[in-house]
């Protein structure tokens, strides 16, 4: 039986948190749905999107205050692109 790759909690939250925050599309999700989603405290969830925001993968609509993903998972998504032969 193959072995579980060990790990980083918070790198699979944030991974899992912009698997989340794509399914809501352009209308967002708000940080109290998303920290339900992820099963941890808001607090933590606020943390995470803080550092998501920081490298631009996630953006905060200033209005409605919901996040969806940002603008540099485009530009990665570029580069990844630009990196294969499809």
């Amino acid at each position: 039986m193959a072995e579980k790759p060990l790990l980083i909690q918070s790198v699979d939250r944030a991974i899992s948190g912009l698997d989340i925050i794509s399914g809501f599309g352009q209308n967002g999700i708000g940080l109290k749905d998303l920290s339900q989603q992820l099963r941890v405290n808001a607090s933590t969830t606020h943390h995470i999107l803080a550092t998501l925001i920081a490298h631009r993968l996630v953006e905060q609509d200033p209005s409605s205050k919901r996040y969806r993903l940002g603008i540099h998972l485009i530009e990665l998504g570029n580069i990844a692109l630009s990196n294969t032969s499809l």
